[in-house]
């Protein structure tokens, strides 16, 4: 019974996992944004109190979202305090 139930939840998380043109998508996403963030670091200065993030950046909802989106709080959260490769 307990197995039975645990073999429908697994199949039901599967159906959840990205495909591989859709990891892909993901991965290229993210890369794009690291390798954009990394090629301005050097010329950032060490600290910075400009753009003070909008709490509404980080109003993530428990539903799916967009990487988009996603990358849009990761950007909101780096620009702002100690510069990253500073320290």
């Amino acid at each position: 019974m307990l197995r039975d139930a645990i073999a429908e939840l697994e199949s039901t998380a599967r159906r959840l996992d990205p495909g591989q043109e859709q990891r892909d998508d993901l991965w290229g996403a993210v890369g794009a944004h690291v390798l954009g963030n990394l090629s301005s670091l050097g010329e950032a200065a060490a600290f910075s109190t400009d753009g003070v993030p909008d709490a509404e950046a980080f109003a993530i909802a428990e539903t799916p979202t967009e990487i988009a989106d996603a990358l849009i709080t990761i950007k909101a959260v780096e620009q702002t305090g100690i510069n990253q490769a500073s320290g």
